[in-house]
């Protein structure tokens, strides 16, 4: 299922973001980049790091929107505070998607609370004074996305990077 916009912001990718609010336009930068990386072919994990990879990729290469998305995002404005809900709302319907083959089921709340914990880390690492990238968080978060749905075999492995990962993809008699 692809990654949508909340209502009102569904663009193609071939539209310009609308004029209007900074947090509209980083809403829909946000989601565009989200979709890129889960929009693939793969695994619900391998379509979870694209799109993490492409956010963070996203973050470094914009920081003023990292700051804008992460660290000034929750003292906003009514209207822009209702924006970033949908826009959450859209990314943790998308990590919770790994419910459908989890074993045992997740917590009711799995999504959110991941989410929230994501953030959290990119939030701090965004505010460390010689923070170079949060690129570099995409293992440790795959790790703690991966373990309500997976369990903790598999968050392990998201620890070691993709390379090992599709080793063990090709060796799982569940691929």
């Amino acid at each position: 299922m692809p990654v949508s916009a909340p209502a009102g912001c569904e663009l193609p990718s071939t539209q310009k973001v609308p004029r209007g609010s900074a947090t509209e336009h980083a809403s829909t930068l946000v989601l565009r980049r989200a979709a890129a990386g889960y929009d693939t072919r793969g695994s619900w994990e391998t379509r979870v790091r694209a799109a993490l990879a492409g956010l963070l990729d996203l973050f470094d290469e914009q920081p003023d929107l990292a700051r804008r998305c992460v660290v000034d995002s929750p003292s906003a404005d009514p209207a822009d505070s209702r924006l970033r809900e949908q826009t959450l709302h859209v990314l943790a319907s998308r990590l919770d998607d790994g419910r459908r083959h989890a074993s045992p089921e997740p917590p009711a709340h799995a999504a959110d609370a991941v989410l929230a914990g994501a953030i959290g880390a990119i939030h701090a690492r965004l505010l460390e004074p010689d923070s170079v990238t949060v690129r570099d968080l995409l293992d440790s978060l795959m790790c703690f996305i991966v373990l309500p749905y997976r369990g903790a075999a598999a968050a392990r492995a998201e620890i070691a990077g993709p390379a090992t990962l599709s080793r063990r993809v090709k060796a799982s008699p569940l691929a």
